[in-house]
């Protein structure tokens, strides 16, 4: 009887464990829990172990990005609060593109270019420029 109930403590035990996820960015390594990635960054590549399983290191056990760890933990942050604030040495640009590579929701992105008064994406392959030359001559 006692194990039954040790067994059933041992299940509780780990259900109340959370289970967490290893990022390895530019050298630093992060640890999240599943669960909040799940709640916050539901369609990112953080939360879809299918679009993950390219970063994985099997030899270390964790997930890998080439990305700036200073910037990544600005988003370790609104993983882990659900407050997104960018201090000030972190460079606007860089975050939104942090944002952008791990595929965030556009909720949040469009929240962080409405905090941060940026522009809408210009796409500059796609737009044409055309400039006007006159040949003035003046006498």
């Amino acid at each position: 009887m006692s194990t039954t109930s040790e067994i059933s403590n041992l299940v509780e035990e780990i259900n109340l464990k959370p289970q967490l996820v290893s990022f390895l960015v530019n050298g630093v390594l992060f640890e999240l829990n599943e669960e909040l990635i799940q709640k916050r960054a539901s369609n990112s590549i953080l939360a879809r172990e299918d679009r993950r399983a390219q970063f994985y290191d099997i030899d270390k056990n964790v997930y890998v990005f080439d990305q700036p760890s200073d910037v990544f933990e600005v988003l370790v942050y609104f993983i882990s609060t659900g407050l997104l604030s960018r201090p000030t040495n972190i460079n606007n640009l860089k975050l939104y593109s942090l944002l952008s590579f791990f595929e965030m929701d556009k909720t949040v992105i469009n929240t962080f270019k409405k905090m941060e008064h940026l522009v809408s994406e210009i796409n500059w392959e796609k737009t044409q420029w055309f400039v006007r030359f006159e040949k003035k001559i003046l006498f």
